[in-house]
C-alpha cells in the first residue's frame, strides 16, 4: 500500500509540473488540494489500533528523520518555478506533516470547516517555499 500510494502522489507531482519541468505556485497548491482530498496516506486505510500499533513498531529513526525530511523537501523547492530566496523548507515540512496527521484524524476537527483549516495549512506551506 505504501509503495502504491507514494507512486500515486509522485505521479501526480509530475502531471502538475510546466513544460520546463517546474511547478508553478497554483501547481503546488492544487498538488496540496490533491493530497488533501485524495488522502493517499497510508494510516488513511487503517483503524486507530492499527495506527498505533504500527507506530509504536515503526523505528523513531523514519518518523524523526531530519535528513530524510530534507532530502523531501529540497526535492519538492528544487522544481518550483519561484522558490522563495532562503526557502523555510523545515516549517513547510512540519505543516506538510500537520496536514498529513489531520487527514488521519479528521474526526477530530469540526467538520463545517475542515476543508477551510487545511487550505490554511496549505497557504502557509506555499508562503514557506514560494515568492509571493
Amino acid at each position: 500500500m505504501m509503495i502504491y500510494e507514494r507512486t500515486r502522489s509522485k505521479q501526480e507531482l509530475e502531471k502538475q509540473l510546466n513544460n520546463k519541468g517546474k511547478l508553478t505556485n497554483e501547481a503546488l497548491k492544487l498538488y496540496l488540494l490533491w493530497l488533501r482530498d485524495e488522502n493517499p496516506n497510508v494510516f488513511s486505510y487503517l483503524t486507530e489500533p492499527e495506527q498505533k500499533r504500527i507506530l509504536s513498531k515503526w523505528p523513531s529513526e523514519y518518523l524523526e528523520n531530519e535528513e530524510n525530511d530534507e532530502q523531501t523537501m529540497k526535492g519538492i523547492i528544487k522544481v518550483l518555478a519561484t522558490p522563495k530566496q532562503t526557502p523555510d523548507w523545515k516549517n513547510a515540512c512540519n505543516l506538510m506533516k500537520l496536514l498529513a496527521m489531520s487527514l488521519t484524524m479528521p474526526e477530530i476537527f469540526i467538520q463545517e470547516s475542515f476543508d477551510q483549516t487545511t487550505e490554511i495549512i496549505i497557504d502557509n506551506i506555499l508562503f514557506c517555499l514560494i515568492e509571493p
